[in-house]
């Protein structure tokens, strides 16, 4: 345990330097949507939603033609409820960003004792919120399901298309990818903490 907190502030320490990212900037509470919100997501289109979910608005004011050219293959697809968002249990090929409706995060891990996976825990994700992105960051699979609690709207981009975006714009999009991650794994270090 002590290796793994170590190393996410070696992580944060290498952004810091490198990036002139603070702790400031990558430890802070995700927001709490008021209804105001939920209508500003849904009224985006589908690049609009990713510029806004990885704040790379500066580059999209600058005009930046490459990441405008990553950015014009971002599709919109419709999901009833129960449907799955992205394939479970493997690398995931795309990127999601929810726009409308509320999707679960299922957490799965292999019994010790039987062959049968056993759930974790439950996540809800809000509209603004990016699915799939640790997979593609890491290359990993990682043991999730994301279903639709109710009819929702995505934004997909494929995960070629999400790396170019990460290589064009390391800074927005690694400091999204932080944030993601200590959002997901701050229970667990305030365990360690207490513990």
């Amino acid at each position: 345990k002590m290796l793994i907190v170590r190393s996410s502030f070696v992580c944060l320490e290498v952004l810091q330097t490198h990036f002139g990212i603070t702790m400031d900037n990558v430890l802070r509470d995700p927001p709490v949507l008021s209804g105001e919100d939920y209508k500003t997501w849904s009224s985006l289109d589908e690049q609009e939603a990713f510029v806004k979910a990885l704040g790379l608005e500066e580059s999209i004011r600058k005009g930046d033609p490459q990441v405008q050219s990553v950015l014009s293959s971002v599709t919109l697809k419709h999901f009833e409820a129960e449907q799955e968002v992205l394939p479970s249990r493997r690398v995931s090929p795309e990127v999601a960003v929810v726009m409308e409706g509320t999707v679960t995060t299922e957490i799965w891990r292999q019994g010790h004792d039987t062959d049968k996976p056993i759930l974790v825990g439950k996540l809800k994700c809000q509209p603004g919120e990016m699915l799939g992105d640790l997979s593609v960051v890491t290359n990993r699979i990682y043991p999730t399901v994301y279903k639709c609690c109710e009819p929702c709207k995505v934004a997909l981009i494929a995960r070629d298309k999400f790396q170019k975006l990460m290589e064009l714009q390391p800074r927005a999009c690694y400091v999204h990818t932080v944030r993601h991650l200590v959002s997901r794994v701050q229970p667990w270090l305030h365990r360690v903490d207490a513990a």
